[in-house]
């Protein structure tokens, strides 16, 4: 299909566009892996009508061509000290339902996934994998205080709050959560190859999250 780019979102794994096709703003996403390919076809039609998320318009060869969700990601609303308690509770009500409608964990969760407007959409399905819960949203915490600049005193207050309201949204055990924030901050501290926390200073900050 013919498209115009008019820019092209940040993506490690794949190369995604958002284009202009018949005068519509839509997204272009082309996949260099097929399975993930299939992977994100299979969740999308599971979710949609169920959860706010990208509808898909049309797949083909690995490439698959979504409906443009105009807004910002949570990640943009981070930068620029706009995400708040309403806005998490949205999203963890977003992946709880995730949670019950696929009997999955995403296996990528950061706020990069999601955008808001005037609700939470969920985009990028093709980590989904089976897995426990608590993994999800530790890493979801670790993602948010290791965004550059890391460990701001913003990020902490709000990687506090995803916490505490997983802990009652979930009902996770208050240690083993704890026990995956630890696993997944030594996860992102081999993977970029810098220390953020030490034995030291991790009773510290992590004593600090409980209720």
């Amino acid at each position: 299909m013919n498209y115009v780019v008019i820019k092209e979102f940040s993506s490690k794994k794949n190369n995604v566009f958002l284009t202009l096709i018949n005068k519509n703003e839509v997204v272009v996403k082309k996949f260099i892996d097929e399975i993930n390919y299939k992977n994100e076809i299979h969740i999308n039609n599971i979710l949609y009508g169920e959860l706010n998320i990208a509808k898909i318009i049309s797949f083909s060869k690995n490439e698959i061509i979504f409906d443009y969700i105009k807004g910002n990601t949570l990640l943009e609303l981070l930068e620029i000290n706009q995400l708040n308690e309403k806005i998490i509770l949205n999203l963890l009500n977003w992946i709880k339902v995730f949670y019950e409608k696929t009997n999955l964990i995403l296996g990528d969760a950061h706020l990069r996934n999601f955008i808001y407007n005037d609700g939470i959409y969920g985009v990028d399905f093709e980590q989904v994998k089976k897995g426990e819960k608590e993994v999800d949203i530790a890493s979801l915490i670790i993602f948010t205080l290791t965004y550059n600049p890391s460990f701001t005193q913003y990020k902490i207050n709000i990687a506090k709050i995803i916490y505490q309201k997983s802990i009652d949204i979930f009902g996770f055990d208050n240690e083993l959560l704890k026990k995956n924030l630890k696993a997944q901050i030594n996860l992102i501290q081999n993977r970029r190859n810098k220390i953020f926390l030490n034995e030291n200073n991790w009773s510290d900050l992590f004593n600090d999250f409980d209720l």
